[in-house]
């Protein structure tokens, strides 16, 4: 039993066995959680250039389809490439609200201020390591707000 307890040959083999299986689940932990950054971030740019171009006009239903279109692929052309799979115009929700402000001398028309809030929701699927650690109920969301110009 004492020579058993002073053999240190096969050591390395019994630690790296332990530390092994944790480093690789850190490591497509650390993948995982950068697709679902990435994931937002896109979401989050797409909806600002949706924004921008709906703060450009009349903000009327067709340009609404249009901003949706264009948060979702970049272009109002229906069909072209999504910024994220599975992403569609349908899941960008569009509010227009009215704000009434009592300083109207700073801004243009800033008596009643016509404010458009983009936001979208999808379920993210990544690698599947965070999902499964949350639960299953990992979602990829972005909001932006903007001041419609007219």
């Amino acid at each position: 039993m004492r020579r058993l307890a002073r053999d240190i040959s096969g050591g390395a083999a019994v630690e790296a066995g332990i530390i092994l299986p944790v480093l690789i689940l850190l490591g497509f932990g650390a993948v995982d959680a950068s697709l679902l950054y990435q994931q937002t971030h896109r979401m989050e740019a797409g909806l600002t250039a949706g924004g921008s171009y709906l703060a450009a006009s009349a903000a009327s239903t067709a340009e609404q389809a249009a901003a949706r279109q264009i948060a979702v692929s970049g272009s109002a052309v229906p069909g072209a490439p999504t910024r994220i799979d599975g992403w569609s115009a349908g899941d960008v929700s569009i509010a227009i609200r009215t704000q009434h402000q009592d300083d109207t001398t700073s801004y243009r028309n800033a008596g009643k201020v016509r404010i458009a809030r983009l936001s979208a929701s999808i379920p993210y699927e990544g690698i599947g390591l965070l999902k499964g650690v949350s639960g299953g109920t990992l979602e990829v969301r972005g909001d932006y707000e903007t001041r419609l110009s007219r």
